[in-house]
């Protein structure tokens, strides 16, 4: 959960994305046990994949592993209320 919402918040700020794409970019997640980087296939390219494998580090490919989110946001500018669901997910946003 930690790793999940830590890199939503990361894309909002500073890949300045809006809460939908943030929640739908591909995560990674890495923990001391077992001491392995777990990445979705399709979020890694070959040159990061490669530079991490050449520096020692253990990779995993998991496909809808990285559990699924939901969150809200407010656009500064406009006021304009977003919801998000997570594709990996069966939630959905509703609104009024």
């Amino acid at each position: 959960i930690i790793n999940t919402v830590l890199q939503i918040i990361i894309n909002v700020i500073d890949f300045d994305m809006n809460i939908q794409q943030a929640i739908d970019a591909p995560r990674i997640h890495h923990q001391w046990l077992p001491d392995e980087l777990v990445y979705e296939p399709y979020g890694m390219s070959a040159d990061t994949f490669r530079a991490l494998e050449e520096r020692g580090h253990k990779l995993n490919a998991k496909p809808r592993y990285m559990g699924d989110a939901q969150g809200i946001m407010i656009e500064e500018k406009t006021g304009v209320r977003l919801g998000a669901s997570d594709p990996r997910g069966s939630g959905e946003p509703v609104g009024y």
